[in-house]
């Protein structure tokens, strides 16, 4: 693991996980681009291959970062609730929960924004 990640908060961490999530679905999108792929298959090219291997690289990162806050005890509230975002995202990502579970988490987490709120 990346020895910075170990000092991050889970407002940081989360904020780094979407700026990589970010970055993976652009070089995703980027390598269905024709001059990534070889004109005679439609595979990668070697340009293509190395977007991919960029790809792979940041989705690692995406994943030591949902498990260093699947590990971190959140201290407060908005700890608390940036660690269920980036957990939920990670989790979507990856296709391991329904779209209904997805909406309940997001509407407790809208819930628990409002009762700040008020």
């Amino acid at each position: 693991m990346n020895r910075n990640l170990a000092t991050l908060k889970p407002r940081e961490l989360l904020a780094l996980f979407e700026a990589l999530k970010t970055i993976k679905d652009v070089t995703n999108g980027l390598m269905s681009r024709s001059v990534f792929q070889r004109e005679d298959n439609g595979l990668l090219n070697a340009a293509g291959e190395t977007l991919d291997d960029v790809s792979v690289e940041v989705g690692k990162l995406c994943d030591q970062l949902a498990a260093r806050a699947r590990r971190l005890p959140a201290q407060s509230h908005d700890d608390r609730r940036d660690r269920i975002e980036l957990l939920l995202q990670s989790e979507v990502t990856l296709g391991e929960c329904t779209l209904e579970e997805a909406e309940e988490a997001f509407r407790l987490i809208d819930s628990e924004r409002e009762a700040e709120a008020a």
